[in-house]
């Protein structure tokens, strides 16, 4: 059944979703092997506990090669997966798949025609990951600027201190929770993780949203810099 967008054209169908959900599937098994190989633990023990597909007959484009995933180095590795992670979560979610992480779908299985998510609820999922993945990249920021050069900070002006001030009002509108702590709690490691989680999650619901743009173009993964801005970017 066609999934139904307003004021975009040519919507995706079911299948066109299954087809992608697939083929990152594959991509998120591929990580997780390259990974549980590198921490030296069987892959069946890995924290991802998401099966192979079998074979990807569509969307092989989008494929991750084994060339690039052994050119990664250990952080790489960790961020791509988390990213990828992130993305079959997205469409885990469009699925309406109610098992969660314990027991995660095999999108093959799924039916060409089966239930998804659609219309305003995308859209409203749209807004809400770009606000958080904004409120996150807004955490970063304001731990790089404040391990910077004190002299630096001096040199600010009043209008400068004025608008960071402004920004620091709407992060406060924006409260995040990641791995069970308050934004603030996490480490600087648990940021980076959770960002390329919701920039994976981002871009794959903009690619839900608008049928004329290819996965992997830029666009999907723009933040802007108005967090309640997240429907910019169809």
């Amino acid at each position: 059944m066609p999934v139904v967008y307003r004021d975009h054209p040519g919507p995706r169908t079911t299948a066109d979703i299954r087809d992608l959900a697939i083929a990152i599937q594959a991509n998120l098994v591929q990580l997780k092997v390259a990974d549980a190989r590198r921490r030296k633990i069987d892959p069946s023990d890995h924290e991802i506990q998401v099966v192979s597909p079998g074979p990807v007959i569509r969307c092989r484009e989008i494929l991750i090669s084994r060339t690039h995933i052994a050119a990664y180095n250990d952080t790489e590795l960790q961020l791509r997966m988390h990213e990828v992670w992130g993305q079959f979560c997205l469409l885990q979610w469009v699925f309406e798949w109610q098992d969660g992480i314990e027991n995660p779908p095999n999108f093959a299985d799924m039916q060409p025609d089966a239930d998804v998510h659609c219309g305003a609820v995308l859209e409203a999922k749209l807004a809400e990951v770009h606000a958080v993945l904004w409120r996150i990249r807004y955490q970063q920021g304001v731990r790089a600027e404040s391990s910077g050069a004190s002299a630096e900070r001096d040199r600010e002006t009043a209008e400068r201190s004025a608008a960071t001030a402004e920004i620091a009002k709407v992060a406060a509108r924006i409260p995040v929770t990641l791995m069970g702590k308050e934004i603030a709690q996490n480490s600087d490691d648990e940021l980076a993780v959770g960002a390329c989680e919701h920039a994976g999650m981002l871009a794959t619901v903009r690619w839900l949203i608008n049928p004329s743009v290819a996965w992997g173009d830029e666009s999907l993964g723009m933040v802007h810099e108005n967090p309640f801005e997240g429907l910019a970017a169809k």
